[in-house]
């Protein structure tokens, strides 16, 4: 049984088709600030993966949602940047 390829495993090649119309969707998610971690709030989203975050829902029950792409809190700027140049560059 083969594995669907993911995105970022296509390289450029999905960047060329993605820029054909399609919109793509980042998500970048803050550190927590003192308070937050202080009083361990549980209440924030966090990355499953690089396309995946979760945040608690109704009943304590998770919620995810894909994007093309998650940064979690430890990404800096320069990684955000690496990571979307390719498509900037096409524009």
């Amino acid at each position: 049984m083969s594995e669907t390829p993911s995105k970022s495993s296509l390289g450029n090649s999905f960047f060329i088709m993605d820029m054909k119309g399609n919109i793509r969707v980042f998500c970048c998610l803050r550190p927590l600030n003192e308070k937050e971690v202080v009083e361990k709030e549980r209440n924030v989203p966090s990355s499953l993966d690089e396309s995946t975050i979760e945040h608690p829902w109704k009943d304590d029950k998770a919620k995810q949602h894909m994007h093309d792409r998650v940064f979690d809190g430890y990404a800096t700027q320069d990684d955000v940047f690496e990571d979307i140049r390719a498509s900037l560059i096409y524009f």
